[in-house]
């Protein structure tokens, strides 16, 4: 009977670890997926720091912010304070106030295009960028987008 005893105790430890390890499982499974979804928002985030303001000064008070969520090496490439970035993107919108409209986004790339005066509404551009396990973007390109379905005429 002791020997029946010592088997249930055993089977029924089994089972509590068993049980255990399949709910760490699931768990993990939804911790997973909810990582990705946080990077969606990462990135989303970074876009609308760099694009969405009303004037220069409400840019350059985003810039704090976006330091949250970038590496230095990160920050200083994307910062309104970088001259190049300044000459060759932030001038052209000759201080005008600038809207984002997220197209598309994923946990690598944001899809967006820019609503302002300085610049035709169609234009398409994406933001590349990868998230370290912290949740700071670590790898970010930017890109014009042109859709060759758009503007591709075929005459036969």
């Amino acid at each position: 009977m002791d020997t029946d005893i010592g088997f249930n105790i055993t089977l029924f430890i089994t089972l509590v670890v068993g049980i255990c390890t399949i709910v760490f499982c699931i768990i993990s499974g939804r911790c997973s997926n909810s990582k990705s979804a946080s990077k969606e928002e990462i990135g989303v985030e970074v876009v609308r720091l760099l694009y969405d303001f009303g004037n220069y000064d409400e840019l350059a008070a985003h810039q704090t912010e976006l330091m949250q969520y970038t590496t230095e090496e990160v920050y200083n490439q994307l910062t309104f304070d970088n001259e190049e970035r300044t000459l060759y993107t932030y001038l052209k919108f000759k201080g005008e106030a600038c809207e984002v409209e997220i197209l598309k986004s994923t946990s690598s790339y944001v899809l967006y295009s820019l609503n302002t005066v300085a610049l035709m509404g169609d234009r398409k551009f994406i933001f590349l960028f990868d998230v370290t396990s912290d949740g700071k973007i670590n790898y970010a390109r930017e890109e014009e987008c042109i859709d060759f379905v758009d503007y591709i005429r075929i005459d036969y």
